[in-house]
């Protein structure tokens, strides 16, 4: 929801990796690392290997340009890739 709400609620670029590491910083990950993990690419092939394709993505696409749904997903994905798993 805090990327829905940083596009559609705040207006704010998901093509800019600073917007994506204060969305990140707002649910509570760190910024600098999430930031670093933008930048460097490190989890960019593992995404790209899951991204969607078929109907979910064209509705998706109807929503954002092609290049913010591709930005939004790989962000999605990297962060939650890089999140710590809660304690069991």
């Amino acid at each position: 929801m805090a990327l829905f709400q940083a596009y559609f609620g705040d207006r704010k670029d998901l093509n800019d990796n600073q917007v994506l590491a204060d969305v990140a910083e707002s649910i509570g990950l760190n910024r600098a690392e999430a930031l670093a993990v933008l930048e460097d690419g490190r989890f960019a092939e593992t995404v790209r290997a899951e991204e969607p394709s078929g109907p979910a993505t064209a509705f998706t696409a109807f929503l954002l340009s092609s290049s913010s749904v591709s930005t939004w997903y790989q962000a999605h994905r990297a962060l939650t890739i890089s999140r710590p798993s809660s304690p069991s």
